[in-house]
This record gives C-alpha cells, sequence and structure tokens, in this order.
C-alpha cells in the first residue's frame, strides 16, 4: 500500500515536474541564453567604445606631439630672431669699429630693456670715447707734426749751408755724415 501509494505519488510528481518545472527550466534556459546574447551584444558595444576612444586617443596624442612640435619650431625661431639678430648686429658694429667707423650706430637701441639694450648702450659710449681718442690723437700728431717741422727745417737749412760749403770746406768724411744726417731729417 504504502509502495502503491508512493508510486502513484511518483506519477503525480512527474506530471507535475512535466507540467510545471520542465517548462520553468526551459523558461529560465531562454532567459539565460537571452542574457547571454544580450551581455555579449552590450560587451561587443563596450569593446567597440573602447576601442574607438583608444583610436581617438591616438589620435589627440599624435596632435598633441605635432602641436608641441610647431611650438617648439616657433619658439627657436623667436629666440633666433630675439637673440641672433642682435648679436649680429653687435657683430657687425664691432667690425665696424675695428675699421676705423666710429660712428657706427647699432640696428638694436639702448631703448631695449634687456641685455641687448644694455650691450647697445656700452657699445655707444665705447664707440663715442673711441671717436674722441681718435679725435685727440689726430689732434696730437698735427700739433707734434708741426712743432717737429719748424727745428727739423732749420736742421736740413743749416745741412745745404754746410754741404754747399757756406762755412768752409768740408771734408769727404764729414760729408758722408751730413749726408746720412739730412737722409734722416728728411725721412
Amino acid at each position: 500500500l504504502w509502495a502503491h501509494s508512493v508510486s502513484q505519488r511518483g506519477g503525480a510528481v512527474d506530471s507535475l515536474s512535466e507540467a510545471y518545472v520542465t517548462p520553468a527550466i526551459r523558461a529560465v534556459e531562454v532567459a539565460a541564453a537571452a542574457a547571454e546574447s544580450e551581455v555579449t551584444a552590450s560587451a561587443r558595444e563596450r569593446t567597440e567604445q573602447v576601442r574607438q576612444a583608444a583610436a581617438n586617443a591616438r589620435t589627440f596624442s599624435g596632435s598633441l606631439v605635432i602641436a608641441a612640435g610647431i611650438g617648439v619650431l616657433a619658439i627657436a625661431v623667436g629666440l633666433t630672431r630675439y637673440v641672433g639678430r642682435p648679436l649680429e648686429a653687435l657683430d657687425r658694429g664691432m667690425a665696424a669699429v675695428a675699421a676705423g667707423d666710429f660712428g657706427h650706430r647699432l640696428a638694436v637701441g639702448p631703448g631695449r630693456h634687456d641685455e641687448f639694450g644694455r650691450v647697445s648702450g656700452s657699445f655707444r659710449q665705447m664707440a663715442d670715447r673711441l671717436a674722441e681718442l681718435d679725435r685727440l690723437k689726430a689732434e696730437f700728431v698735427s700739433v707734434a707734426s708741426h712743432e717737429l717741422k719748424t727745428p727739423i727745417n732749420v736742421v736740413l737749412g743749416y745741412l745745404t749751408l754746410l754741404q754747399d760749403g757756406l762755412y768752409g770746406d768740408v771734408p769727404p768724411a764729414q760729408r758722408e755724415v751730413l749726408g746720412t744726417i739730412e737722409t734722416q731729417a728728411r725721412s
């Protein structure tokens, strides 16, 4: 009896299992498959978004590298103009002063408020002082030349008188000495 009752109950359990549990398991399997498809699609979509973001990041970083290169180039050109040109002007000015052109003015004026302005001011002071020294030298040479010419002309005059025999005969050895004195006085 009990076995029969268990056997009848087993048939009822089987029919209940087929009626309710099996469809529920199938529904769970279908829902799991749908969830798996949804997760896979979502993962693919997110993977594609990450790939696209990585590509955008590479493009952006490449653009930044190019922009940085352009910036460095612009800074180099600016420094060349800011530093190179004044140095070239100073070099040309020094060559002009060395050649005696004390009136040469640099393209960089002393009005600049940086090192080149200070160097330009010092250059002008130096050139002005050199011009003044050159003027003083020329004046000194002129005065000295004038002061030396007068006594030398007197000496040359007396040498001529001596050689012409105005003060008596001059022996040959003394004539040679007088010739040397005249040559030196003229030079």
